[in-house]
Order: C-alpha cells, then sequence, then structure tokens
C-alpha cells in the first residue's frame, strides 16, 4: 500500500499539483490552494509546529506519513519535511490510498483540522 501512495505522490508531481517544502507548503495553506498536507514521520518538531500552526484554522486536512527521504524520493527531491496536494480530486484519492490499508507505523490517518 505505501509503494502505491508513493507512486501516487509521483503522479501528482508530474501532473503540476504538489508544493513541495515546509515554506512553499505553508504558502500553499495560507493562498486557499492546499487540499492536503502530508508531513513526514520524521520531519523536526520545529518544521512540523511551522506548518501544524497554520492548518489549526484551517479545514485542510493532514496526514503524518512516511519518512522525508521515501516523500523526497517519491517526488524527485532531496529529502522533505512537508507537501501539499493542490488537487481537490488527487487529494482525495491520496487520502483514500492512506486509508486502505495499514499507514506505516507511528504515522496518523488523514484527518481535517
Amino acid at each position: 500500500m505505501e509503494d502505491r501512495a508513493l507512486q501516487f505522490l509521483g503522479l501528482i508531481r508530474r501532473a503540476g499539483k504538489l508544493v513541495t517544502g515546509t515554506e512553499a507548503t505553508r504558502q500553499a495553506v495560507r493562498d486557499g490552494e492546499a487540499h492536503l498536507v502530508v508531513l513526514a514521520l520524521d520531519a523536526a518538531p520545529g518544521q512540523l509546529e511551522k506548518v501544524r500552526g497554520i492548518l489549526r484554522h484551517r479545514a485542510i486536512p493532514e496526514a503524518v506519513w512516511a519518512t522525508r527521504t521515501d516523500l523526497g524520493r517519491a517526488v524527485g527531491q532531496p529529502p522533505l519535511s512537508a507537501l501539499a496536494i493542490t488537487n481537490e480530486i488527487m487529494a482525495r484519492q491520496l487520502q483514500a490510498r492512506l486509508a486502505e490499508g495499514l499507514p506505516p507505523s507511528g504515522s496518523e490517518l488523514p484527518r481535517g483540522r
């Protein structure tokens, strides 16, 4: 399941519907472009708090899932702490893929804020 979801992240990137990195993710949330935020399991607490701080006041779901290395590799970039999906349909499809099976150990299923 994790491989399918990671492969789907690559498809989302190729479609141009993905924003990567903590600051770009925060900006997408502020601009109302993010439909799902994915945070890495091993992201630094400060990076997580930067993103979660802005999510607290918005109804955008988040998923804590996969490692920084896996997220970066899935989208052809260096390790990533955060990314945002900017297409509503693709965000829902990724949420469904994550909910289909057991997420990586210690992660949370996607949830609304």
